[in-house]
Protein backbone atom coordinates (compact mmCIF):
# COMPACT_ATOMS: atom_id res chain seq x y z
CA UNK A 1 0.00 0.00 0.00
CA UNK A 2 1.13 3.18 -0.51
CA UNK A 3 2.04 5.73 2.24
CA UNK A 4 1.04 9.32 0.29
CA UNK A 5 -1.94 11.09 -0.67
CA UNK A 6 -3.36 13.65 -1.97
CA UNK A 7 -5.56 15.93 0.31
CA UNK A 8 -7.12 19.15 0.12
CA UNK A 9 -5.40 21.18 3.20
CA UNK A 10 -6.31 24.53 4.91
CA UNK A 11 -2.64 25.79 5.44
CA UNK A 12 -2.96 29.31 6.91
CA UNK A 13 -5.72 31.42 8.16
CA UNK A 14 -6.58 33.75 5.62
CA UNK A 15 -8.31 32.53 2.52
CA UNK A 16 -7.25 29.88 0.16
CA UNK A 17 -6.73 25.80 0.03
CA UNK A 18 -4.05 23.24 -1.13
CA UNK A 19 -3.73 20.45 -2.63
CA UNK A 20 -1.36 18.16 -1.21
CA UNK A 21 0.24 15.06 -0.87
CA UNK A 22 0.27 14.14 2.96
CA UNK A 23 1.38 10.90 4.40
CA UNK A 24 -2.21 8.11 4.66
CA UNK A 25 -2.95 8.34 8.35
CA UNK A 26 -2.47 5.63 10.86
CA UNK A 27 -5.94 4.99 12.61
CA UNK A 28 -5.45 5.04 16.67
CA UNK A 29 -7.16 2.35 18.49
CA UNK A 30 -10.50 3.57 18.45
CA UNK A 31 -10.70 5.17 14.78
CA UNK A 32 -11.19 3.07 11.47
CA UNK A 33 -8.92 4.05 8.49
CA UNK A 34 -11.76 4.55 5.57
CA UNK A 35 -10.55 5.17 1.59
CA UNK A 36 -12.77 7.57 0.55
CA UNK A 37 -15.16 6.91 -2.45
CA UNK A 38 -17.00 9.81 -2.93
CA UNK A 39 -17.00 13.32 -0.69
CA UNK A 40 -19.60 16.51 -1.29
CA UNK A 41 -19.18 19.65 -0.62
CA UNK A 42 -21.20 22.14 1.71
CA UNK A 43 -21.49 25.96 2.26
CA UNK A 44 -19.84 25.93 4.86
CA UNK A 45 -16.70 24.22 3.65
CA UNK A 46 -16.74 27.86 1.72
CA UNK A 47 -16.55 29.52 4.94
CA UNK A 48 -13.09 27.97 5.23
CA UNK A 49 -11.99 28.47 1.44
CA UNK A 50 -12.46 32.15 1.78
CA UNK A 51 -12.12 32.84 5.66
CA UNK A 52 -15.08 34.05 6.81
CA UNK A 53 -15.90 36.04 9.66
CA UNK A 54 -17.61 32.69 10.66
CA UNK A 55 -14.66 30.76 10.18
CA UNK A 56 -12.46 33.40 11.75
CA UNK A 57 -14.50 33.03 14.55
CA UNK A 58 -14.13 29.83 15.25
CA UNK A 59 -10.49 29.65 15.88
CA UNK A 60 -9.55 26.59 14.36
CA UNK A 61 -5.64 25.88 14.37
CA UNK A 62 -4.44 25.30 10.66
CA UNK A 63 -3.11 23.14 8.85
CA UNK A 64 -6.26 20.60 8.85
CA UNK A 65 -8.04 18.95 5.39
CA UNK A 66 -11.17 19.57 4.75
CA UNK A 67 -14.71 18.04 4.39
CA UNK A 68 -17.08 16.34 6.13
CA UNK A 69 -19.49 14.61 3.97
CA UNK A 70 -18.81 11.64 2.47
CA UNK A 71 -18.95 7.74 1.75
CA UNK A 72 -15.32 5.37 2.03
CA UNK A 73 -14.89 1.79 2.77
CA UNK A 74 -13.48 0.74 5.86
CA UNK A 75 -9.54 -0.92 4.69
CA UNK A 76 -8.12 -0.62 8.43
CA UNK A 77 -9.68 -1.20 12.22
CA UNK A 78 -8.38 0.06 15.28
CA UNK A 79 -7.72 -1.92 17.92
CA UNK A 80 -10.62 -1.23 20.44
CA UNK A 81 -13.14 -1.31 17.29
CA UNK A 82 -16.05 -3.84 17.11
CA UNK A 83 -18.57 -2.97 15.14
CA UNK A 84 -17.24 -2.66 12.04
CA UNK A 85 -15.16 -4.92 9.33
CA UNK A 86 -13.09 -4.30 6.68
CA UNK A 87 -15.05 -4.03 3.13
CA UNK A 88 -17.43 -1.75 5.46
CA UNK A 89 -19.14 1.17 3.63
CA UNK A 90 -19.24 3.98 5.88
CA UNK A 91 -20.57 7.40 5.76
CA UNK A 92 -19.53 9.86 9.39
CA UNK A 93 -21.23 12.27 12.01
CA UNK A 94 -19.40 15.24 11.24
CA UNK A 95 -19.50 15.89 15.48
CA UNK A 96 -17.16 13.97 17.13
CA UNK A 97 -18.31 13.79 20.85
CA UNK A 98 -16.55 12.89 24.10
CA UNK A 99 -18.75 10.53 25.44
CA UNK A 100 -18.59 11.25 28.98
CA UNK A 101 -20.01 15.02 29.61
CA UNK A 102 -23.43 15.35 30.85
CA UNK A 103 -24.62 16.38 27.64
CA UNK A 104 -23.62 12.98 26.07
CA UNK A 105 -24.89 10.88 28.53
CA UNK A 106 -27.97 12.85 28.23
CA UNK A 107 -28.46 11.48 24.44
CA UNK A 108 -27.71 14.80 23.07
CA UNK A 109 -24.13 14.07 22.18
CA UNK A 110 -24.76 16.15 18.52
CA UNK A 111 -24.51 18.96 20.72
CA UNK A 112 -21.30 17.78 23.09
CA UNK A 113 -19.42 20.97 24.36
CA UNK A 114 -16.47 19.55 23.97
CA UNK A 115 -16.61 18.09 20.34
CA UNK A 116 -14.43 17.43 17.89
CA UNK A 117 -15.72 18.59 13.81
CA UNK A 118 -14.58 16.68 10.99
CA UNK A 119 -13.11 18.57 8.37
CA UNK A 120 -12.07 21.21 10.92
CA UNK A 121 -10.57 20.06 14.30
CA UNK A 122 -10.65 16.43 13.25
CA UNK A 123 -8.88 16.44 9.24
CA UNK A 124 -11.68 15.53 7.08
CA UNK A 125 -12.48 13.83 3.78
CA UNK A 126 -11.20 16.01 1.32
CA UNK A 127 -8.79 13.70 0.71
CA UNK A 128 -8.25 9.40 -0.36
CA UNK A 129 -7.89 8.55 3.19
CA UNK A 130 -9.08 9.80 6.59
CA UNK A 131 -8.82 8.48 10.27
CA UNK A 132 -12.49 8.16 11.77
CA UNK A 133 -13.09 8.42 14.96
CA UNK A 134 -15.79 4.66 15.20
CA UNK A 135 -18.17 7.04 17.68
CA UNK A 136 -19.19 9.14 14.47
CA UNK A 137 -19.04 6.08 11.83
CA UNK A 138 -22.56 5.23 10.14
CA UNK A 139 -22.76 2.32 7.86
CA UNK A 140 -24.60 2.23 4.84
CA UNK A 141 -25.55 -0.53 2.36
CA UNK A 142 -23.58 -0.98 -0.81
CA UNK A 143 -25.80 -0.90 -2.94
CA UNK A 144 -26.35 2.70 -2.56
CA UNK A 145 -23.57 4.58 -5.09
CA UNK A 146 -21.08 6.50 -3.06
CA UNK A 147 -21.95 9.64 -4.22
CA UNK A 148 -25.79 9.58 -3.11
CA UNK A 149 -24.58 7.85 0.45
CA UNK A 150 -22.08 10.92 0.73
CA UNK A 151 -25.47 13.18 0.88
CA UNK A 152 -26.66 11.34 3.77
CA UNK A 153 -24.97 13.80 6.13
CA UNK A 154 -26.82 16.79 4.41
CA UNK A 155 -29.82 14.69 3.96
CA UNK A 156 -29.82 14.30 8.02
CA UNK A 157 -29.78 17.64 8.77
CA UNK A 158 -33.29 18.19 7.03
CA UNK A 159 -34.73 15.35 9.20
CA UNK A 160 -33.46 16.70 12.23
CA UNK A 161 -34.60 19.72 11.58
CA UNK A 162 -38.24 17.80 10.83
CA UNK A 163 -38.18 16.13 13.41
CA UNK A 164 -38.05 18.75 15.92
CA UNK A 165 -40.94 20.49 14.00
CA UNK A 166 -42.86 17.49 14.32
CA UNK A 167 -44.51 17.63 11.28
CA UNK A 168 -47.20 15.20 11.36
CA UNK A 169 -50.75 15.90 10.86
CA UNK A 170 -49.23 19.76 10.31
CA UNK A 171 -49.43 22.78 8.36
CA UNK A 172 -45.42 23.94 7.59
CA UNK A 173 -43.80 26.27 6.06
CA UNK A 174 -39.94 26.06 4.92
CA UNK A 175 -37.74 29.58 4.00
CA UNK A 176 -35.33 28.36 1.19
CA UNK A 177 -35.38 25.91 -1.71
CA UNK A 178 -31.08 25.33 -1.47
CA UNK A 179 -30.37 21.96 -1.17
CA UNK A 180 -31.29 21.29 2.18
CA UNK A 181 -33.98 23.12 2.30
CA UNK A 182 -35.54 21.19 -0.89
CA UNK A 183 -34.85 17.63 0.89
CA UNK A 184 -36.51 19.23 4.03
CA UNK A 185 -39.61 19.71 1.77
CA UNK A 186 -39.56 16.01 1.21
CA UNK A 187 -39.32 14.52 4.60
CA UNK A 188 -42.23 17.04 5.46
CA UNK A 189 -44.49 14.92 2.65
CA UNK A 190 -43.03 11.76 3.62
CA UNK A 191 -43.33 12.51 7.15
CA UNK A 192 -47.42 13.76 7.44
CA UNK A 193 -47.27 17.01 7.02
CA UNK A 194 -50.86 18.05 5.75
CA UNK A 195 -49.82 21.42 3.70
CA UNK A 196 -46.06 22.70 2.80
CA UNK A 197 -45.50 26.22 1.64
CA UNK A 198 -42.11 26.92 0.46
CA UNK A 199 -40.49 30.28 0.16
CA UNK A 200 -37.93 31.20 -2.55
CA UNK A 201 -36.28 34.33 -4.27
CA UNK A 202 -35.74 31.79 -7.63
CA UNK A 203 -39.53 30.83 -9.68
CA UNK A 204 -37.11 28.17 -11.08
CA UNK A 205 -36.39 26.68 -7.59
CA UNK A 206 -39.63 27.05 -6.68
CA UNK A 207 -41.09 25.48 -9.89
CA UNK A 208 -39.48 22.21 -8.53
CA UNK A 209 -40.35 22.93 -5.25
CA UNK A 210 -44.06 22.22 -6.79
CA UNK A 211 -42.84 18.87 -8.35
CA UNK A 212 -41.41 17.85 -5.34
CA UNK A 213 -44.53 17.98 -3.33
CA UNK A 214 -45.13 21.86 -2.27
CA UNK A 215 -49.06 23.12 -1.57
CA UNK A 216 -47.70 26.66 -2.26
CA UNK A 217 -44.99 28.86 -3.44
CA UNK A 218 -43.85 32.34 -2.59
CA UNK A 219 -41.51 34.17 -4.48
CA UNK A 220 -40.41 36.93 -1.72
CA UNK A 221 -38.55 39.52 -4.06
CA UNK A 222 -42.57 39.76 -5.21
CA UNK A 223 -44.93 38.58 -2.14
CA UNK A 224 -45.13 39.37 1.34
CA UNK A 225 -44.46 36.02 3.38
CA UNK A 226 -47.29 36.98 5.92
CA UNK A 227 -50.04 38.18 3.34
CA UNK A 228 -49.38 34.76 1.47
CA UNK A 229 -49.13 32.38 3.90
CA UNK A 230 -52.48 33.56 5.92
CA UNK A 231 -54.50 33.13 2.27
CA UNK A 232 -52.90 29.97 2.30
CA UNK A 233 -53.83 28.85 5.48
CA UNK A 234 -57.36 31.02 5.59
CA UNK A 235 -56.28 32.90 8.16
CA UNK A 236 -54.94 30.69 10.80
CA UNK A 237 -51.08 30.63 9.69
CA UNK A 238 -48.83 27.38 9.67
CA UNK A 239 -48.00 25.11 13.00
CA UNK A 240 -44.14 25.49 12.44
CA UNK A 241 -41.66 26.99 10.08
CA UNK A 242 -38.95 25.57 9.47
CA UNK A 243 -36.35 28.55 8.44
CA UNK A 244 -33.41 27.70 6.20
CA UNK A 245 -32.45 31.36 4.65
CA UNK A 246 -30.63 32.78 8.06
CA UNK A 247 -31.54 36.56 6.88
CA UNK A 248 -33.19 38.51 9.57
CA UNK A 249 -36.10 39.91 7.47
CA UNK A 250 -37.16 36.81 6.45
CA UNK A 251 -37.25 35.29 9.75
CA UNK A 252 -39.28 38.34 11.23
CA UNK A 253 -41.79 37.75 8.13
CA UNK A 254 -42.01 33.83 9.21
CA UNK A 255 -42.74 34.99 12.81
CA UNK A 256 -45.28 36.49 11.40
CA UNK A 257 -46.86 33.71 9.75
CA UNK A 258 -46.70 31.31 12.10
CA UNK A 259 -50.40 30.42 14.04
CA UNK A 260 -50.51 31.52 18.44
CA UNK A 261 -48.72 28.67 19.73
CA UNK A 262 -46.62 27.88 16.83
CA UNK A 263 -42.65 26.73 16.00
CA UNK A 264 -39.70 28.19 14.65
CA UNK A 265 -37.13 26.12 13.79
CA UNK A 266 -34.04 27.62 12.74
CA UNK A 267 -31.68 25.20 10.50
CA UNK A 268 -29.93 28.34 8.58
CA UNK A 269 -27.00 29.93 9.72
CA UNK A 270 -26.97 33.75 10.94
CA UNK A 271 -23.58 34.87 10.13
CA UNK A 272 -24.40 38.65 11.03
CA UNK A 273 -26.22 40.08 13.89
CA UNK A 274 -30.15 39.47 13.80
CA UNK A 275 -33.17 41.19 15.48
CA UNK A 276 -35.98 39.88 16.48
CA UNK A 277 -38.54 42.94 16.54
CA UNK A 278 -41.24 43.36 19.00
CA UNK A 279 -40.40 39.97 20.91
CA UNK A 280 -42.70 40.83 23.92
CA UNK A 281 -45.69 41.48 21.34
CA UNK A 282 -44.86 38.82 18.68
CA UNK A 283 -42.96 36.29 20.77
CA UNK A 284 -44.02 36.18 24.30
CA UNK A 285 -47.84 37.02 24.21
CA UNK A 286 -48.17 34.56 21.26
CA UNK A 287 -45.97 31.87 22.90
CA UNK A 288 -44.40 31.15 19.99
CA UNK A 289 -41.30 28.32 20.72
CA UNK A 290 -38.24 29.10 19.02
CA UNK A 291 -35.42 26.65 18.66
CA UNK A 292 -32.59 25.81 16.55
CA UNK A 293 -30.99 22.49 15.58
CA UNK A 294 -26.94 21.78 14.81
CA UNK A 295 -26.71 18.74 12.48
CA UNK A 296 -28.01 15.62 13.24
CA UNK A 297 -29.17 13.76 16.24
CA UNK A 298 -26.81 10.80 17.30
CA UNK A 299 -28.06 8.29 15.85
CA UNK A 300 -31.68 8.62 15.70
CA UNK A 301 -31.97 10.96 12.65
CA UNK A 302 -29.46 8.59 10.84
CA UNK A 303 -31.63 5.74 11.37
CA UNK A 304 -34.76 7.20 9.99
CA UNK A 305 -32.60 8.99 7.31
CA UNK A 306 -31.52 5.82 5.77
CA UNK A 307 -34.81 4.28 6.19
CA UNK A 308 -36.25 7.17 4.03
CA UNK A 309 -33.70 6.52 1.05
CA UNK A 310 -33.72 2.54 2.20
CA UNK A 311 -37.67 2.03 1.47
CA UNK A 312 -37.67 4.29 -1.88
CA UNK A 313 -39.60 7.24 -0.43
CA UNK A 314 -36.57 9.59 -1.06
CA UNK A 315 -34.28 9.67 -4.09
CA UNK A 316 -30.98 11.45 -3.03
CA UNK A 317 -29.51 11.52 -6.46
CA UNK A 318 -31.57 14.14 -7.94
CA UNK A 319 -29.25 15.98 -5.17
CA UNK A 320 -25.99 15.04 -6.95
CA UNK A 321 -25.28 18.16 -8.61
CA UNK A 322 -22.09 17.38 -10.49
CA UNK A 323 -19.69 14.83 -10.50
CA UNK A 324 -15.82 16.04 -10.34
CA UNK A 325 -12.01 15.11 -9.57
CA UNK A 326 -10.52 16.12 -6.70
CA UNK A 327 -8.11 17.57 -7.90
CA UNK A 328 -10.90 20.27 -9.70
CA UNK A 329 -12.06 21.42 -5.81
CA UNK A 330 -11.25 25.35 -7.18
CA UNK A 331 -13.49 25.27 -10.05
CA UNK A 332 -16.25 23.32 -7.52
CA UNK A 333 -15.72 26.31 -5.15
CA UNK A 334 -16.12 28.39 -8.17
CA UNK A 335 -18.93 27.25 -9.78
CA UNK A 336 -20.91 25.97 -5.88
CA UNK A 337 -23.93 28.68 -6.76
CA UNK A 338 -24.51 27.60 -10.18
CA UNK A 339 -25.71 23.71 -9.75
CA UNK A 340 -28.52 23.04 -7.63
CA UNK A 341 -27.20 19.93 -5.05
CA UNK A 342 -24.12 18.94 -3.97
CA UNK A 343 -20.62 19.25 -6.19
CA UNK A 344 -19.35 15.26 -5.43
CA UNK A 345 -16.11 14.66 -5.37
CA UNK A 346 -15.48 10.73 -7.19
CA UNK A 347 -12.19 9.06 -6.53
CA UNK A 348 -13.01 6.82 -9.42
CA UNK A 349 -12.13 9.73 -12.09
CA UNK A 350 -14.09 7.16 -14.53
CA UNK A 351 -17.22 7.81 -13.33
CA UNK A 352 -16.96 11.76 -13.49
CA UNK A 353 -19.30 11.53 -16.40
CA UNK A 354 -20.47 15.67 -15.81
CA UNK A 355 -17.24 16.52 -14.77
Amino acid sequence: METMMKAIRKIEEGPGTVLQQIPIPTPADDEILVKILASALCKSDLDVVHATESFRLSHVPVPFTLGHEFCGEVIKIGENVKEFQIGDHVCGETHVPCGICKTCKEGMSHICPDMGLIGRTVDGCFAEYMALPAVSAVKVDKEILPEQAALFEPFGVAVHGIQVAEVSGKTVLITGTGTIGSMALECARKLGAVKVIVTSRDDDKLEMALDLGADGVINTTRESIGKRVMEETEGAGVDCVIEMTGVSDIVNQAIDSLRPGGKLVCVGNHNKAFTMENFTGRIMYREITVTGIFGRRMFDTWNLAVELVKSGGIDLEKYVGKRMRLEDFDQAVEGFNQVFGRMVFLMDERRCINA
